[in-house]
C-alpha cells in the first residue's frame, strides 16, 4: 500500500537494509552483533508530499517523484504503543539514514505548531475542507487587541466571538459567515489590484448566503439562535458591501419578523443576549422608515432590556430611543386625518415632553463620559487600544443619542406648528391655560425653541467628525446616518453646506452605492421627519408668520413657555 511501509524490521536491519529475524528484541542480527535493537515489530507510516503530482498532473510519475525528491522531505512516523509515544525520523530521501528522535505528546504539538507557522510542507497540505477555511479565514479577523478601524466584534457586536464555534450546524450560518469575510475582505482591498476579483466574490457569497437563509426560514430553523444571527452578519454584509442603499437595513426588518414570529422578544440563550445586544439598533433605525409599528411600546422594551448591559446609560438611552419610531407614526397618522386629529396629538404630545425631559437627561451623560475621555489625550493616536476602542464607542453612543434628540425635537415642534382648531378658541376667556398647561398648538408654546435644541445637537455632531477621524473607515460607519440627521438639522444653509462635505467624506468609505449622496435625499428625509411631505407647511413657519405675538428679534418672546 502506498504510504504505509510493509517491514517491521528494527532501525539497525533497515539501515543495512538486512532481514530482520526475531519476533522479540534483540533480534537475531542484534544479537550476534552485540548491538542496540530499537523498533523491531513496530508499525511504520509514511507522509510524503504529494502537492508536486496535485498541481502538475501532466507530468510522468518518474518526473513528478524526481521533483518531489529535489524539493521536499519525507517523514516517516512510528507507533510504539508500549511507550505511548511517537518516533520520527526525517531525512532528505525516502529511506535516509537519520538518528532517531523520541519525542512526547508535548513535543509534537509544538513541532506541528511550529510546522504551521513555518509554512513547511514536511506533512504535506494539511487536510481542510470548506468548514475549516470558513473557521480560519474567521477567526484570523476577530483579533481583540486590532484598534478600532477594522476591527470587527466592537464594531458590530460582541456575537462574532461565539460564531466560530456554532458552524457546520446551520446552513444559513455558515454561509453567512462566508459572506461577511469576503465583504470584509473586499472592504480592505478597495484600491488594490484584487478589488474587483473580491467583490465579485462577495456578491456570489452574498447571493448564497440569501437562498441559504430563505431555506431555513421554511423549516422549524427559522426561530433559532443560528438564523437570527445570519440576518445579523448579512446586515454587516450589506454595509460592508456598500450595496444598494434600497436594500441596507432590509434584514434588520427580517430578524424583526422573526422575533415576532417567536411571540416574544426574550432571549433564550447567551448567545442570543449577544445577538440582541447588537440587533436592536438597526431594528430601531429600521422602525423609522416603516408604515406600521414593528412592537408595542412595551416589546420594545421587553427587546432593550439585555442582561449583558443591565441599566446603564446606553440601556436607557435605547430604550428612549426604541418608542420614537412609534410616536411618528403615530404623529404622522393623527396629520393623516381630516380634520387633523387634534385629541390624538395632545396624547402624542404629553409623551414626547416627557421622553424629551428623560433623553436630555441621559444624553447628558452619554456626552459628558465621551468627552471626560477624550480630554485626557490631546492626540487620540497615543492612547492604548483598548482606551481607543473604548473612545470609538463613547463617540458612537454621543453622535446616536444626539441624532435620536434632534429628531425628537424636529418631531416635537411640527405638533406645536400645528394650525389652529376651526374655529380657533377665544385666547381670552379659553386662553388654552388648562391645569395640564397650555395646548401644543397654543400661540404661548414657542417650536423654534425644540428647533434650536435640534440646531444645537446638530453643530455638536459636525465638531464630532473632527474627533472620530482617527476610527475611520469602520469605526464610524454611523456617521453616514447621524450626519444626514445632522443636515436636516442645522440652522442655517452655510451649516448644511458644511456638513453635506463632511457626509460625502464619510460616504467615500463604505463604497458602491452608499457612497453616492445626492440632496434630494436629504430633504426628502427632512420633509419626512418633520411630516412636511403631508402637510406642506415646514414647522415654526406658516400662520406663524401672521400671529401678533412677535418678540424683537422675529422670534418668540422670551417669557413663552417651551411646554
Amino acid at each position: 500500500m502506498v504510504g504505509v511501509p510493509l517491514s517491521r524490521g528494527c532501525e539497525a536491519c533497515r539501515k543495512q537494509k538486512k532481514r530482520c529475524e526475531g519476533t522479540a528484541a534483540p533480534c537475531v542480527r542484534c544479537r550476534r552483533l552485540n548491538i542496540d535493537c530499537v523498533g523491531l515489530g513496530e508499525k511504520r507510516y509514511k507522509f510524503q508530499d504529494e502537492n508536486i503530482r496535485f498541481s502538475a498532473p501532466g507530468q510522468s510519475r518518474k518526473a513528478q517523484k524526481s521533483t518531489a525528491q529535489s524539493s521536499s522531505n519525507t517523514t516517516i512516523v512510528t507507533v510504539a504503543p508500549s511507550h505511548g509515544s511517537l518516533v520520527t525520523r526525517t531525512s532528505a530521501n525516502y529511506i535516509g539514514d537519520a538518528e532517531t528522535e523520541r519525542l512526547t505528546s508535548g513535543d509534537i504539538n509544538s513541532r506541528w505548531a511550529m510546522m504551521l507557522s513555518e509554512g513547511r510542507s514536511s506533512f504535506g497540505k494539511v487536510p481542510d475542507n470548506s468548514l475549516t477555511r470558513i473557521i480560519g479565514r474567521f477567526t484570523a479577523n476577530l483579533d481583540t487587541d486590532k484598534n478600532s478601524n477594522f476591527q470587527l466584534p466592537w464594531n458590530f457586536g460582541p456575537f462574532l466571538e461565539d460564531v466560530p464555534r456554532r458552524l457546520g450546524n446551520n446552513a444559513a450560518l455558515d454561509a453567512a459567515t462566508e459572506a461577511m469575510m469576503a465583504a470584509y475582505m473586499a472592504f480592505r482591498s478597495r484600491g488594490e489590484t484584487n478589488a474587483s476579483m473580491n467583490n465579485q466574490l462577495c456578491l456570489r457569497s452574498y447571493g448564497k448566503a440569501v437562498n441559504s437563509l430563505r431555506e431555513c426560514l421554511n423549516d422549524h430553523r427559522a426561530s433559532s439562535s443560528e438564523t437570527l444571527c445570519s440576518t445579523m452578519m448579512l446586515l454587516i454584509v450589506e454595509t460592508l458591501s456598500g450595496l444598494d442603499k434600497e436594500k441596507v437595513l432590509s434584514h434588520a426588518g427580517g430578524a424583526a419578523g422573526i422575533l415576532k414570529a417567536r411571540g416574544h422578544a426574550k432571549s433564550r440563550n447567551a448567545f442570543e443576549d449577544k445577538i440582541l445586544l447588537s440587533l436592536r439598533g438597526p431594528v430601531i433605525m429600521h422602525a423609522l422608515f416603516t408604515t406600521e409599528p414593528l412592537f408595542t411600546d412595551e416589546q420594545w422594551e421587553e427587546l432593550i432590556i439585555n442582561p449583558i448591559e443591565g441599566y446603564g446609560v446606553d440601556g436607557r438611552v435605547l430604550k428612549t430611543l426604541a418608542l420614537f419610531p412609534n410616536l411618528l407614526l403615530d404623529t404622522r397618522a393623527a396629520f393623516s386625518q381630516e380634520p387633523i386629529d387634534y385629541q390624538k396629538l395632545r396624547t402624542i404630545h404629553t409623551k414626547m415632553k416627557d421622553l424629551h425631559i428623560n433623553h436630555a437627561l441621559n444624553r447628558q451623560e452619554v456626552v459628558a463620559r465621551f468627552e471626560e475621555l477624550d480630554s485626557r489625550e490631546p492626540d487620540i493616536k497615543r492612547l492604548s487600544i483598548p482606551l481607543l476602542v473604548m473612545h470609538s464607542h463613547f463617540a458612537r453612543q454621543a453622535a446616536v443619542t444626539l441624532s435620536y434628540e434632534a429628531m425628537l425635537c424636529i418631531l416635537l415642534s411640527t405638533v406645536c406648528s400645528v394650525p389652529l382648531p376651526s374655529p380657533a378658541p377665544d385666547l381670552e376667556t379659553n386662553g388654552f391655560a388648562q391645569e395640564s398647561g397650555p395646548e401644543p398648538w397654543s400661540p404661548l408654546i414657542d417650536p423654534y425653541i425644540y428647533l434650536s435644541q435640534a440646531s444645537t445637537a446638530s453643530k455638536y455632531l459636525s465638531d464630532l467628525c473632527d474627533k472620530v477621524t482617527q476610527h475611520r473607515p469602520l469605526g464610524t460607519i454611523y456617521m453616514t446616518f447621524v450626519m444626514r440627521v445632522a443636515h436636516v438639522a442645522a440652522a442655517t444653509e452655510e451649516a448644511r453646506a458644511h456638513i453635506l462635505e463632511q457626509l460625502r467624506s464619510f460616504a467615500k468609505d463604505m463604497g458602491g452605492p452608499s457612497a453616492q449622496l445626492d440632496e434630494k435625499e436629504l430633504n426628502e428625509l427632512g420633509d419626512y421627519l418633520s411630516l412636511r411631505d403631508m402637510r406642506g407647511w415646514r414647522p415654526g413657519t406658516g400662520y406663524l408668520d401672521d400671529f401678533p405675538f412677535r418678540g424683537a428679534s422675529d422670534r418668540w418672546d422670551g417669557t413663552c413657555s417651551s411646554r
